[in-house]
């Protein structure tokens, strides 16, 4: 007498897929949020990095450098004088992350000793936003200090 192996039916195949199909829809959205702030906080580091690289090219090459700023895209220079040399390529965070960068300032400058030309002013504030409901900021102080948590909005 031949012995039939355990195995399972095609209704409880199908069964199981339809459940693993539910599951699946009822996490797209909570995963696309995840990729959504994983963007954001990459855009945020991506400004801080500029910021503190420019800082630090200012104190390595004893002459003053900015971080400049065009609507999404940032690039790092340094200023001597009679002449401007791009040192770190430009980035467009909308093209790379989809994020929108606002802030009212167009550039921080650092002079040879790394700090800005104006310590005592207020801080700079860089928003960055992706699509209507995720908002985070980079605040920079005078002495070149970044603060990527406690930044008001």
């Amino acid at each position: 007498m031949r012995r039939t192996r355990p195995a399972f039916t095609t209704i409880e195949l199908m069964i199981a897929i339809v459940i693993v199909g539910i599951m699946v829809t009822m996490a797209s959205p909570r995963i696309g949020k995840i990729n959504k702030k994983s963007d954001l906080r990459s855009a945020k580091d991506y400004v801080a990095s500029y910021v503190s690289t420019a800082r630090h090219i200012a104190i390595q090459r004893s002459t003053p450098a900015r971080m400049a700023r065009t609507g999404n895209q940032l690039w790092i220079e340094t200023v001597a004088p009679g002449a401007t040399m791009l040192v770190r390529d430009t980035i467009d965070l909308y093209a790379l992350y989809g994020v929108n960068v606002t802030s009212t300032t167009t550039q921080i400058r650092f002079d040879p000793r790394g700090f800005s030309p104006n310590p005592s002013t207020t801080q700079r504030k860089f928003v960055l936003k992706l699509g209507a409901d995720l908002r985070d900021s980079v605040c920079v102080t005078g002495l070149g200090v970044i603060m990527k948590k406690g930044c008001t909005l």
